[in-house]
């Protein structure tokens, strides 16, 4: 299915604005920041987060990368000290 055809013409412009955000950003770290903060902004979504995967195989976990929750005032990047890992 073709999911271009469904984004209202409408948001061209704001989806042009982030792209050139992001294309722009060269630190790994604000450019996830943005990614997030972007996304959570056109889907209207309270928070979200971002997992690293941290080894492979049968080994293989998600870590907590950054987390964002507008009614909880929560935005931060974490470590494995603040939420365990998801095997």
């Amino acid at each position: 299915m073709n999911y271009l055809n469904q984004i209202n013409p409408q948001y061209y412009p704001k989806l042009l604005a982030i792209a050139q955000k992001i294309t722009a950003e060269q630190d790994i770290s604000l450019l996830c920041d943005i990614i997030l903060e972007e996304a959570c902004l056109l889907t209207g979504a309270d928070g979200g987060t971002l997992y690293l995967l941290e080894a492979e195989g049968t080994e293989a976990q998600l870590a907590f990368a950054l987390v964002r929750n507008s009614s909880l005032g929560i935005k931060q990047t974490t470590n494995k000290q603040q939420f365990p890992a998801i095997p």
